[in-house]
């Protein structure tokens, strides 16, 4: 005559906080009855609002260093126009600034009283005088600059 008393198995419901009898009939009836489906709602409503949260903040974030990133990019270049020789310490390579050149055929022009004069800028030739910028000319007639370094593009 040897019985021993041993308890039933509880599950604990994450939802309602609440324990139950661990066996089907009772968790079922759990789990469809009002409180808990409400309790449910609430939970994923939660999580719902705090990812549109979590992710309001990941674009702000993402905005601000775009805009810092700008900013930097910004005062890089206008330290390298101020100073070229620290672009050697960005490592990037300096702009080599010529004056520009006029085209033989508006020099003839000037003696011309009443005349309007139309200079010619010439371009440098190699990529290297010009570091990593490339002039080109879209099929409208636009002039655009490619960036062969950052793959972007200027329009002028």
């Amino acid at each position: 005559m040897s019985e021993f008393w041993k308890s039933q198995p509880r599950h604990f419901c994450e939802f309602c906080k609440c324990w139950i009898a661990d066996n089907k009939p009772s968790r079922d009836f759990h789990e469809k009855g009002k409180r808990h489906k409400e309790n449910v709602e609430r939970r994923i409503k939660e999580v719902r609002e705090k990812s549109e949260e979590h992710w309001k903040v990941q674009q702000e974030n993402k905005d601000f260093l775009q805009q810092m990133e700008a900013a930097a990019l910004k005062a890089a270049a206008k330290d390298i126009a101020s100073d070229p020789s620290l672009a050697s310490q960005y490592g990037i390579k300096a702009p080599v600034h010529r004056p520009p050149s006029v085209n033989i055929d508006t020099v003839s022009s000037w003696a011309v009283p009443g005349k309007k004069v139309e200079e010619k800028v010439s371009q440098p030739e190699r990529e290297e005088d010009i570091g990593p910028w490339i002039e080109s000319t879209s099929p409208e007639g636009y002039t655009y600059y490619y960036n062969t370094v950052t793959e972007g593009r200027e329009t002028v």
